[in-house]
């Protein structure tokens, strides 16, 4: 999408006050359990089950932990987990300090051709943390480089991501005339999705399917037992930045 002037005027401006302004310190917190960059990209918010599904675009700890997603097939998610070393950590930092993130506004919003979609990126540093939103298309073009950058792992190398335990809901819902949806073994997994409607904790087997269900179709993620349909709705600790919650 051709950018606007006044987008572009302000990339001239976020230039201009770089060469100005003193930079960032890189410094972050070492701690495993500190995020030190948070993507996230906007979710549906019309269905609850839909937005507790929803996990950031990425996310990079201070011991160089880093989870993302991809785009998986016929509308599927792909989460991968990566280790970006110290020195790697310094580098993918002092990007984001170069590419003048720190002295971007906070929020950009849409023209009014551009439709609602944001994406907010949010890093972490000893001194100083700064959070930045902006629609498609509205904000520098720097932001959306650095956004697809950490988006899509930061350069580290990702094996697939295999939660450990989460807490899974199961709520009735009905059938869908146009497609076939995928079925929920309860011989294998030992749990009937029925005793899953008030939230039931989850690991081995049934989190593997649930887990596999919930990113086939994340905008969709229903699965049948017996003569019944559920909307799964599967939130992992490690991976949202929220209290587990039933729908």
């Amino acid at each position: 999408m051709p950018r606007s002037l006044s987008t572009v005027f302000r990339d001239i401006v976020s230039a201009t006050h770089d060469l100005l302004r003193p930079s960032t310190k890189i410094d972050w917190n070492r701690d495993p359990a500190a995020i030190v960059i948070q993507a996230t990209s906007a979710w549906p918010q019309s269905v609850p089950a839909l937005a507790l599904n929803a996990i950031p675009d990425a996310l990079v700890w201070g011991d160089g932990r880093i989870v993302w997603t991809d785009a998986g097939p016929r509308g599927g998610r792909k989460v991968s987990i990566g280790h970006l070393q110290p020195r790697e950590m310094t580098q993918l930092l002092d990007e984001v300090r170069r590419s003048g993130f720190f002295r971007m506004q906070r929020w950009y919003p849409a023209d009014a051709r551009q439709g609602p979609y944001d994406r907010s990126l949010c890093v972490h540093l000893l001194d100083t943390s700064h959070e930045v939103c902006a629609c498609d298309g509205s904000g520098p073009h720097a932001f959306a480089d650095l956004y697809q950058h950490v988006a899509t792992g930061a350069g580290a190398a990702g094996v697939p991501y295999r939660p450990t335990e989460a807490l899974l809901v199961a709520t009735p819902a009905l059938r869908s005339p146009d497609r076939r949806l995928p079925a929920w073994d309860a011989g294998a997994t030992g749990l009937r999705l029925d005793d899953a409607t008030r939230g039931v904790w989850v690991s081995d087997t049934a989190l593997d399917l649930a887990w596999k269900l919930v990113n086939a179709t994340p905008a969709d993620p229903r699965a049948t037992q017996g003569s019944r349909a559920y909307v799964l709705t599967l939130q992992v600790p490690d991976i949202i930045t929220w209290e587990p919650r039933l729908p």
